[in-house]
């Protein structure tokens, strides 16, 4: 089959000039990408360096993530990084938070050099370099003639991946607002209990400490600790780390350590300005302070048997027991060095 010449073009004639220019002109400079980098600074995997190759790069501890760090203070899905408008883009979905340079962000463009920080102890530090060479490596090669059905599958696939973007971008902010939903059901709920119990403290407060014998549940809500403490994140961090610590000495056989380490979680809280601190230290706070209370109640309970039975001695050496496992401003505290004091 002969290839049809244009009109006027005669057998064996040279190609147009102006067409010879065009061939011969230098193709337009391919698009300019952003390479980045992550490099864990602290926490498990420190050292280790991840090159951010994907438009969005999903992070956290579950396995279907694309980048998984083993900090189990890490939430599952922990937030994102996309690269978007020739800029990086790092989301927060976690309840937790992250931190970037030591302020708390939900969404943030991210510079060479930024330091995020996520759960209590990783730390992530983001390089970010134009590519070496966009066009480098390159041949260059004239463009073949294609037909206008491939170009047009071209930029339907290309419309496709981009719909495909702002779907998961779409799915990530309805995500964030149900999480936002169910915290404000939480903290609402969360209220009403803190109300109850603080009008059950009020009346316990009201009967004289120093008579009668007390419940499992006046021992509990004996541990319910108020500071005042100002909203100071460096704060709370030192707090939850110090609590963490405490919870990790548990097994031993001083009961302080609880104590401590309930007292930390607590003043944490208070320093984050009333947000929930992260799941897996709530999680510390209910063990021990359910573990302080079943000794405190076992100790109490052995105290009083004593004390009918005429043991003084053995009454006194059980509330000593108690009274090193709480602290002295603690209202079982003063109940039980009331009744030892007794003659």
């Amino acid at each position: 089959m002969f290839r049809k010449r244009p009109k006027g073009e005669a057998e064996g004639a040279k190609e147009p000039k102006e067409l010879a220019r065009r061939e011969e002109a230098a193709p337009p400079a391919a698009p300019q990408r952003l390479d980045a980098s992550l490099e864990i600074i602290a926490g498990p995997g420190k050292g280790e360096v991840i090159r951010l190759s994907r438009i969005v790069t999903l992070i956290g501890r579950q396995e279907g993530c694309d980048i998984v760090l083993q900090d189990q203070t890490v939430s599952r899905e922990h937030g994102q990084f996309e690269q978007s408008l020739g800029q990086w883009v790092y989301t927060n979905f976690s309840e937790n938070g992250t931190y970037l340079n030591r302020k708390k962000v939900e969404r943030a463009i991210l510079a060479d050099g930024d330091v995020l920080e996520m759960g209590s102890e990783t730390r992530l530090k983001f390089a970010l370099r134009e590519a070496e060479a966009a066009t480098a490596g390159l041949v260059v090669r004239r463009r073949p003639r294609r037909r206008s059905d491939e170009v047009e599958e071209e930029e339907e696939e290309e419309e496709q991946a981009q719909a495909n973007v702002a779907a998961t971008i779409g799915d990530s902010l309805r995500k964030r607002r149900g999480v936002v939903i169910l915290l404000a059901i939480y903290f609402a709920f969360m209220l009403v209990v803190g109300i109850a119990l603080w009008a059950r403290k009020g009346d316990k407060k009201s009967q004289n400490p120093d008579t009668g014998e007390w419940t499992r549940a006046q021992i509990d809500a004996s541990l319910d600790m108020h500071f005042g403490r100002p909203p100071d994140a460096t704060a709370a961090t030192a707090k939850l780390r110090e609590g963490y610590a405490e919870y990790q000495r548990r097994l031993s056989p001083d009961l302080m350590c609880r104590y401590n380490a309930l007292r930390a979680f607590t003043e944490a809280s208070e320093y984050l300005g009333g947000s929930m601190i992260p799941w897996d230290y709530q999680k510390a706070a209910r063990e021990v302070r359910e573990e302080l209370v079943t000794n405190l109640w076992s100790l109490y309970r052995d105290a009083l048997l004593a004390e009918a039975r005429g043991k003084k001695d053995r009454a006194r050496r059980l509330y000593n027991e108690i009274l090193g496992s709480v602290g002295s401003d603690n209202e079982f505290y003063k109940h039980c060095a009331a009744r030892q004091s007794r003659p």
